[in-house]
């Protein structure tokens, strides 16, 4: 009897040594809640950030209240589009983190002629050109139309030769009234519409791609083609064929060393 009851004590002594001293298994370290890397963020137009969620493994499905403001991407960067706020929702597990997203623009951008302020192109500007940091000369300049989309089509494919847009292209179509002013050598109109390079979308923040051009559609000079020597004017076209949704469209001159003035086609 004796040699039983030391065997269960040996056992229970075993047992209490194997669970610990209080007998009891530890529980488990509770998670740290998930939550957000940022809860708030200002952004400057085209600049951008990206958002992560901590202390959770599940997968994360990002939305944008005002995505025409801020936009997010399915890893969670956020790109400022205009001036505005908008709030960054991360979803998942049934559950949903926020941060706020505040979209301003830099001094330069916000003044007369910067990127978010641009003039109306259809008045007439008084404007030094410059290229490679020179003063080239001083040039009147004003958009005496704007046509897209299906009027710009009707227009431009009126020569059959011209490139029919698909269902994700257009034509945009420029008509000037340029005179140099004043200067001392012959200048390129299309130097100083630099229709390659400086056609932005309605925000400024998206260059748009040439993908081709409409020629003799009209009995008008195309402006890839003229050339003025000081005191000369030009009443000019161009067409572009680029990609559908980005009208009305901005444009810039550079009128500074470091500098362009901004314009808009928006009426």
């Amino acid at each position: 009897m004796k040699l039983i009851k030391r065997s269960v004590s040996l056992t229970l002594i075993a047992a209490f040594l194997i669970t610990g001293v209080s007998g009891v298994t530890p529980a488990p370290k509770a998670q740290a809640a998930a939550r957000l890397s940022k809860s708030s963020v200002t952004l400057t137009i085209g600049k951008s950030t990206t958002l992560r969620v901590k202390g959770t493994t599940e997968k994360v499905v990002w939305r944008s209240t005002k995505k025409s403001v801020a936009s997010v991407n399915s890893k969670g960067k956020v790109t400022a589009k205009k001036l505005g706020s908008a709030r960054i929702c991360a979803k998942f597990s049934g559950k949903k983190l926020f941060c706020d997203v505040t979209v301003n623009g830099s001094s330069a951008d916000t003044k007369a002629g910067g990127r978010l302020n641009p003039l109306s192109a259809y008045k007439e500007h008084t404007i030094n050109y410059y290229d490679d940091g020179k003063k080239i000369g001083t040039f009147k300049i004003k958009l005496n139309s704007f046509l897209s989309g299906e009027k710009a089509s009707e227009k431009i494919l009126s020569n059959p030769e011209n490139l029919k847009p698909t269902n994700s292209q257009e034509y945009i179509y420029f008509q000037f009234n340029i005179k140099y002013v004043s200067g001392t050598e012959v200048v390129d109109v299309k130097d100083v519409f630099s229709y390659y390079y400086n056609i932005f979308d309605s925000t400024g923040t998206k260059q748009l791609e040439n993908i081709d051009w409409g020629f003799f559609f009209e009995l008008m000079e195309d402006l890839s083609d003229v050339s003025l020597s000081p005191g000369q004017s030009s009443k000019c076209s161009k067409a572009i064929l680029v990609s559908k949704g980005n009208t009305p469209v901005l444009y810039r001159i550079r009128t500074g060393r470091t500098s362009y003035t901004w314009f808009t086609t928006k009426k």
